[in-house]
């Protein structure tokens, strides 16, 4: 793929309304930034392979992202995503994203791990959950 799977699922967020471009749940991929109360950051994470393509004869796997929500209030982060985590896992199915120039279609993601509690940033004090996805993406 040109684009790593975290721009693709960071796009779909976007694209879909569940994250934002700016303000509230303004969603980053790859930096942590201090900017913002009310934030996502979404990371590649580990890829599984799984076997062969029958059709192609290309190897088959599941890209590894991490999202994570920060928030002033715990109730609020978690909330937030727990609500990505039904986004991503419910309706982002066959879904087509456009990053740059290049279009990649979502066959679908699946959660690998439930929200997980990170505790809270030392210097502003904000919570953070995440939760890890494994996401099947072919670029069109």
């Amino acid at each position: 793929m040109t684009h790593t799977a975290a721009k693709v699922v960071q796009q779909l967020l976007i694209q879909e309304g569940v994250g934002a471009n700016s303000g509230d749940w303004r969603t980053f991929v790859h930096n942590v930034t201090d900017e913002g109360d009310r934030v996502l950051f979404v990371r590649d994470g580990p890829n599984r392979m799984d076997g062969i393509n029958q059709r192609t004869g290309e190897p088959s796997q599941h890209y590894g992202v991490q999202v994570t929500s920060r928030s002033p209030v715990a109730e609020t982060g978690a909330q937030k995503l727990l609500a990505v985590t039904k986004f991503l896992t419910e309706q982002a199915t066959r879904k087509t994203v456009a990053v740059d120039s290049k279009n990649y279609l979502v066959h679908s993601v699946q959660l690998v791990s439930s929200v997980l509690p990170l505790g809270q940033e030392e210097k502003n004090r904000r919570f953070l959950f995440s939760s890890n996805f494994a996401a099947t993406i072919e670029e069109l």
